[in-house]
């Protein structure tokens, strides 16, 4: 006989159930049998926790056959070389990396993040929730976020000796334009110094 509760002698440890946009849903129910004893809380804390993983990896699976997420990657990187262009500036090389926000978030599987090579060195760029990261650690520009950004009431970094100070949000396209132009304004005023030194 069955219920929701159980099934031929299987107990429902744990089930959960998710709606998506669009009007996918998805779900598991876990059931467990065990003839000598009851199950305990510890017993449904382990399942919840098999049951969060299986959902995860189902949930990752989903956004990686997502017919949508090729189209979104590739126009991710167009917009991202078309906003070098708008700054003067040629992206020489477009690399694609995983999203370094969302890591293993399935939300962040098709927005993934990229390093482009241009004059300057590699700057590493991509969405994370409502801002554009641009972290410009791997170039000829010296200083943190707020030593070449200090007027921008936006999460920067402020240490320049740490890999992690080079770094600012841009709240849009429009900003993150500003700020590309300003790190290549920056390593263009570096380089006459060093020319005029010699």
């Amino acid at each position: 006989m069955a219920s929701d509760r159980s099934i031929d002698g299987y107990e429902l440890l744990h089930s959960q159930e998710s709606l998506w946009s669009g009007g996918r849903t998805s779900g598991i129910k876990i059931f467990a049998k065990d003839s000598a004893r009851a199950f305990v809380d510890e017993d449904h804390t382990s399942a919840r926790r098999a049951g969060d993983e299986l959902v995860k990896k189902m949930e990752l699976t989903a956004a990686r056959l997502d017919p949508e997420g090729p189209g979104l990657r590739a126009k991710l990187r167009m917009a991202f070389i078309e906003l070098y262009a708008r700054v003067g500036e040629k992206a020489i090389y477009v690399e694609e990396v995983p999203n370094q926000y969302g890591g293993s978030d399935p939300f962040y599987y098709h927005r993934p993040w990229f390093r482009i090579t241009s004059r300057i060195g590699h700057v590493l760029i991509g969405w994370r929730k409502s801002v554009i990261n641009i972290d410009w650690s791997d170039t000829v520009v010296a200083g943190a976020g707020k030593q070449i950004f200090p007027d921008e009431d936006v999460t920067r970094g402020e240490t320049w000796g740490e890999r992690g100070g080079r770094f600012i949000h841009a709240y849009g396209y429009e900003n993150a334009e500003r700020y590309l132009k300003r790190l290549h304004d920056v390593a263009d005023a570096a380089a006459r110094a060093v020319a005029v030194q010699r």
